[in-house]
């Protein structure tokens, strides 16, 4: 025979090849190590982000909370203050007679419970977190002031709160109700 194969094989040699009978473990372990190294990865890259986004997702909620609060409070000390000035014919002692006749005639008990429904309505969770103000990636969609300026330090969650379009429409029909 020749070394190179070159020549035909001899008539009477055995041509079978003869295999390992143990495959090498060489592709399995490879395999194994680069699924437990990418978990690894996942694992430790998802407590950083995920902690990272959970604490500055907390901040501006509890910022976008308190201005909800402010305008939900607001809005029920209205009421209070028109049920009690309709239930009482006389006037309110801190307010005089004439003025007192003027609130009661443009703003109606009806009139106000009407626009804590609406408001309660409007400013659910998923309508101030909504695609309309915030993008996949969680950043505001809508103008702030200060972030032209490309200071990043300069605009904190409080500014990003008072700019949302939905609590500053808002914080405006109240203070023109209140």
């Amino acid at each position: 025979d020749d070394v190179f194969g070159s020549a035909p094989p001899s008539p009477g040699a055995d041509r079978t090849v003869h295999q390992p009978t143990d495959p090498s473990d060489i592709p399995r372990l490879r395999s194994t190590h680069v699924t437990n190294g990418y978990r690894e990865g996942i694992s430790a890259s998802k407590s950083t982000h995920i902690q990272e986004g959970f604490d500055e997702g907390y901040a501006l909620g509890a910022e976008l909370g308190l201005r909800v609060g402010w305008c939900m409070g607001v809005l029920r000390g209205v009421l209070h203050a028109v049920s009690s000035s309709h239930s009482n014919t006389s006037a309110t002692p801190s307010v005089p007679a004439a003025e007192n006749a003027k609130l009661t005639s443009s703003i109606t008990r009806e009139s106000v419970q009407q626009i804590i429904q609406d408001a309660e309505e409007a400013l659910t969770i998923q309508a101030l977190f909504g695609k309309d103000f915030f993008g996949e990636d969680g950043i505001w969609l809508y103008d702030v002031p200060g972030q032209e300026s490309g200071d990043e330090g300069s605009v904190t969650f409080a500014l990003i709160a008072d700019a949302h379009p939905l609590l500053t429409r808002w914080m405006t029909t109240i203070r023109e109700v209140a």
